[in-house]
């Protein structure tokens, strides 16, 4: 839902529908439903004063544009984020996500992949480039034991921040 400050730093507090029950909140609301419940909740971290909103690049296009509307309304700004949980596209696919999300009036890009390999690593990372050509902010980076240096590595090159994994296995 966005970043509350915890002392001197922002930190993220977030809510992703489709991971706390793949699948079944999607069975049990209808498209307008889904919709609906997104952009409430939403709006509600926004009124409370969240100062991003982080918002699923594969989120129905009408739950994201009036996601984004309300966070620029209230001053806040839009992450759009995409996770590949099984695996790094290529980098033509990974170069279309970065423009999708430019295209989508994003304010913020955020790309994780699933590394295998080091060149997974190499090919996410190198989406800071493309990034800053565009004078785009993005955050890419890749989990798997692979992509554990690259939570770091996006800072170096560019990136605009970082998570960090609070238990072993995530």
């Amino acid at each position: 839902l966005g970043l509350v400050e915890l002392g001197a730093r922002p930190v993220e507090v977030g809510l992703r529908l489709r991971q706390l029950h793949p699948g079944r909140l999607e069975r049990g609301l209808g498209g307008g439903q889904l919709t609906r419940v997104r952009v409430d909740l939403a709006r509600r971290g926004l009124d409370a004063g969240a100062r991003y909103a982080d918002i699923e690049l594969r989120a129905e296009p009408d739950s994201r544009s009036r996601i984004l509307a309300a966070a620029h309304q209230s001053g806040a700004q839009v992450l759009i984020s995409s996770h590949d949980f099984a695996s790094t596209p290529s980098a033509d696919q990974l170069s279309a996500v970065v423009a999708a999300m430019i295209e989508s009036g994003a304010d913020i890009g955020k790309i994780v992949t699933t590394a295998s390999t080091p060149d997974d690593v190499l090919r996410v990372l190198a989406l800071q480039r493309e990034a800053m050509a565009a004078r785009f902010r993005l955050c890419a980076f890749c989990m798997g034991a692979p992509g554990t240096i690259s939570r770091l590595a996006t800072l170096y090159l560019g990136g605009w921040m970082t998570y960090v994994a609070l238990a072993p296995d995530q």
